[in-house]
C-alpha cells in the first residue's frame, strides 16, 4: 500500500514584506502608553480636586499634581498622533466598489438636477 494515499502539500504562505507586516506589537505598546498617560492625567486631577493636595501640602503638592498631569500629557499625546496617522493610512486605501458607488451617486444626483 505504498503510494495509495494522496499526500496534501501545504505550501507555506510567503512572509509579507517588512513594510507590509502588521505593526500589532507597536500599536499595542502605543495604546498602553496612551492609557497610562490618561491614567496619570486622571491621577493628577484626583490629587488636585479630590484630595486638595495643593492646599494641604502647599508648593510641593502643586509640583506633584503638575508633574502627574505633565507626565500624562507627555505619554498620551504622541501616541494619539501616531494612531491618527495610522487611521488616515487605512482610510486612504478605499475599496474600488465604494469609490464606484460614490461616483454613481454623484452622477445620479447631477442628472436629477438637469431634468428640472
Amino acid at each position: 500500500m505504498t503510494g495509495s494515499t494522496p499526500q496534501m502539500h501545504h505550501s507555506p504562505e510567503p512572509e509579507p514584506e517588512p513594510e507590509q507586516r502588521p505593526a500589532r506589537p507597536l500599536i499595542f505598546w502605543l495604546k498602553l502608553l496612551m492609557v497610562t498617560g490618561i491614567c496619570f492625567i486622571l491621577l493628577g486631577h484626583y490629587l488636585w480636586v479630590g484630595l486638595d493636595l495643593p492646599a494641604t501640602m502647599g508648593v510641593p503638592g502643586i509640583i506633584i499634581v503638575a508633574g502627574c498631569c505633565a507626565f500624562g500629557l507627555i505619554l498620551s499625546l504622541p501616541t494619539k498622533i501616531y494612531l491618527t496617522l495610522l487611521l488616515m493610512e487605512r482610510e486612504a486605501v478605499v475599496p474600488a466598489g465604494v469609490q464606484l458607488a460614490a461616483v454613481r451617486c454623484n452622477k445620479a444626483g447631477s442628472s436629477n438636477n438637469d431634468a428640472t
